[in-house]
């Protein structure tokens, strides 16, 4: 299948959408060259996996679609354009939020270089949560090593030698103890683990919508034991949509404010509204670490 083009609405820097790809790409199930500007995973669509590679550039996204089950149709721009926009936020008022962000001496001098830094969202809602999950607690790179042994041990090996996230179903199905020594976890967090799956495998939102998040669904997470405000303010940021959440106790976000404690982040991100994410987003460039989720 040919390469199709879709343009970002405004400037884009695809440096830091490409860092940010890099550094949450879960080994075995996503390829990223920060160099060639390329990203390349496996997402279900339809009930089918297919393999989607892409390429980044300042005007836009180029993107093709491979069937890894040649029997079903790949999904045309119908389906792909509107979860490409979700995923790399390319329908952002971009210039009037970064003219909003600029009035902040803390962030004025990075806008002015660096415009159109937007959020890179989740492809998969179902998998960004549970990789959320997993990241909980522990530095970036503990976070995607776990998500690697997850994969590696329910993931599905299609033709691209990727494998799929593995579905909700199957994380939620799987035995406490196996998964717990799979991944490397405490029996604690194998079990929240287990209980966001079963609850995303209840609600497994519209089949060829794969990036949205059912509306009600955060709402539930926060009743479940282990799932604390760091965790649903990510979901928030890359999961729901949400431009203006604040995930206050991050690590790299208080340093990048000068050590701030949560309730002085909040009180400095007030400044920010309604552009909080978009600002945290900043800070996580500026630091050249973004934070696990």
């Amino acid at each position: 299948m040919t390469e199709r083009f879709l343009p970002a609405r405004g400037p884009w820097d695809t440096r830091a959408t490409l860092t940010t790809l890099g550094h949450h790409s879960i080994p075995g199930a996503h390829r990223t060259d920060t160099v060639s500007g390329t990203h390349t995973r496996v997402l279900r669509i339809g009930g089918h996996l297919h393999i989607v590679d892409l390429r980044l550039t300042p005007a836009g996204v180029y993107w093709r679609v491979r069937g890894h089950d040649r029997a079903a149709g790949a999904p045309d721009a119908r389906t792909m354009e509107p979860l490409l926009r979700w995923w790399f936020d390319l329908d952002a008022e971009i210039g009037a939020i970064d003219a909003h962000l600029r009035g902040d001496p803390l962030l004025a001098g990075q806008v002015a270089d660096r415009p159109g830094i937007r959020i890179t969202r989740h492809a998969d809602a179902a998998a960004g949560v549970l990789t959320t999950i997993l990241g909980q607690q522990v530095s970036l790179a503990a976070g995607r090593t776990f998500a690697g042994r997850l994969v590696a041990a329910y993931g599905e090996e299609t033709a691209a030698r990727l494998r799929a996230f593995p579905v909700p179903a199957r994380i939620a199905a799987a035995d406490e103890e196996d998964l717990r020594a799979a991944i490397g976890l405490t029996g604690a967090r194998a079990r929240t683990l287990r209980a966001t799956a079963a609850l995303l495998a209840e609600h497994p939102g519209h089949p060829d919508a794969p990036h949205l998040l059912e509306g009600d669904v955060l709402a539930r997470l926060a009743d479940l034991p282990g799932v604390g405000p760091w965790t649903l303010s990510i979901i928030a940021l890359r999961g729901s949509g949400d431009g203006d959440a604040l995930p206050a106790s991050d690590l790299v976000l208080r340093r990048g404010m000068g050590g701030l404690t949560a309730r002085a982040v909040r009180t400095a991100a007030e400044a920010w509204r309604p552009h909080r994410g978009y600002a945290v987003v900043r800070l996580w460039v500026e630091a050249g670490s973004p934070t696990s989720g």
